[in-house]
């Protein structure tokens, strides 16, 4: 009768835990913030990455300013107004944020910055505070990165590089299936010195990839050489069949190509997605025959460039993948 009874015991012991081990989960949630030169995307994504809600907030800035002149108490109170629309009614895991400048691992913007607002500013200890939750901040480059292969054109893929191919060049790493952040950032491609007697490019470094093949640049070489496009931009210069428009895009994808060879060199990672303004050229082809010269003939094979995947959206998943994916 005893031996009956605890076994009865058993039995309902473990059927409770089965039924307190399958029952539903409640649904994560995370508000993903993607901050640029002109606006801020706002988006509350669930753990599937399905979007609830998204709306933009967008900031005065002329066409060729490289920074973003707004006071920081007016910035952050779009910041926190882009949290308040996306995350109300739902309790929220935590906020990522994506950024155009080097972020410290505690999430404080990092020296030289196109949102001075922010400068040597801890953002992330200012939101934690007023929101209560985790706060996740990343260079937009990492969260670029971060985003294809999560969900992309480099989904099942382990170690990948991130490469921005637009008005600056910059770039992003994924080792062994995780965002690569030592410190602040890594994988910055773009201030690369490939020529010391180059021109200087918004850092004040010489010769660096971007100061040959980000968009400013292309466009005046364009010019430079005797275009004759008004409002020239870098697809139309693309897509040019001009002396001026086929000399300058060959120097820009000259020197990315170089660069493009020190991360296969360095790295060697298995495939290199193309995001960015200038990443929707017919470029990938011959991108991928000029980076061969400057690879080790042992790694030549291994070269693979492809083109994102999430296209302008991959900012915002990737900020929702700094909270979600951890």
């Amino acid at each position: 009768m005893h031996c009956c009874y605890g076994k009865f015991l058993i039995r309902i012991v473990q059927l409770y835990f089965y039924i307190w081990g399958h029952q539903d989960k409640p649904m994560r949630y995370a508000v993903a913030l993607d901050i640029g030169g002109t606006k801020i995307e706002a988006v509350l994504f669930n753990e599937k990455y399905r979007q609830i809600r998204k709306n933009r907030y967008y900031f005065a800035k002329t066409k060729t300013q490289r920074i973003v002149r707004i006071e920081r108490g007016e910035l952050l109170k779009l910041i926190c107004n882009a949290i308040d629309f996306a995350k109300q009614g739902y309790s929220i895991e935590g906020i990522g944020i994506g950024l155009p400048d080097i972020v410290t691992l505690d999430g404080a913007i990092k020296g030289p910055t196109r949102l001075i607002a922010l400068s040597d500013f801890p953002l992330a200890k200012y939101l934690k505070k007023r929101y209560g939750c985790r706060v996740e901040i990343a260079n937009d480059a990492d969260c670029f990165v971060l985003a294809e292969q999560s969900l992309g054109a480099a989904k099942g893929h382990k170690n990948v590089f991130g490469l921005i191919y637009g008005t600056g060049i910059g770039g992003g790493l994924v080792i062994d299936g995780k965002l690569h952040r030592p410190r602040e950032s890594a994988g910055e491609l773009g201030h690369n010195v490939v020529d010391p007697s180059g021109p200087r490019e918004r850092l004040g470094i010489k010769g660096t990839v971007e100061s040959f093949a980000g968009g400013p640049e292309l466009i005046k070489q364009y010019y430079r050489f005797g275009g004759k496009m008004k409002d020239a931009d870098p697809a139309s210069i693309s897509r040019s069949r001009e002396p001026a428009a086929r000399k300058a895009l060959s120097i820009s994808m000259e020197h990315l190509a170089m660069g493009i060879g020190h991360v296969m060199n360095l790295i060697n990672p298995s495939v290199i997605v193309v995001g960015g303004g200038q990443s929707n050229m017919d470029i990938y082809g011959r991108l991928t025959k000029l980076t061969r010269k400057y690879v080790h003939p042992g790694l030549r094979e291994n070269i693979r460039i492809v083109k994102n995947r999430l296209g302008d959206s991959a900012g915002v998943y990737g900020a929702a993948a700094l909270v979600l994916e951890r």
